[in-house]
């Protein structure tokens, strides 16, 4: 039976946080395209084996890759939303976006 090998390396960091909400939905969309899928599939997969569950097969691997699909796609579109101003600015998300993220990167740096 054929095991999963999934290996993730960090990209570097951008040099300054991006200026404009489009700006930081190009920079995320290449992270996830480059990166955080791959890590967060190998997370669900990590997951399943310390849990005992039986090694992956393509049938596991497959329901992996379509859950990390709709986790990824879900936080994208949170993520789209704030940077296009729908999501109220004091409701639930608030304190967890984007927005408040960048400020507090911000605030550190200065």
């Amino acid at each position: 039976m054929r095991r999963a090998r999934v290996t993730a390396v960090a990209p570097p960091l951008p040099a300054r946080a991006p200026a404009t909400p489009g700006a930081v939905e190009r920079e995320l969309r290449h992270a996830v395209a480059a990166d955080v899928f791959e890590r967060l599939a190998a997370g669900f997969v990590d997951g399943r084996r310390r849990r005992g569950l039986p090694p992956e097969t393509l049938a596991s691997l497959a329901e992996v890759f379509a859950g990390t699909r709709l986790l990824v796609s879900r936080v994208l579109f949170l993520l789209s939303a704030e940077s296009r101003g729908l999501l109220p600015a004091d409701g639930p998300y608030a304190r967890h976006g984007i927005t408040r993220m960048r400020e507090r990167v911000a605030a550190m740096r200065a």
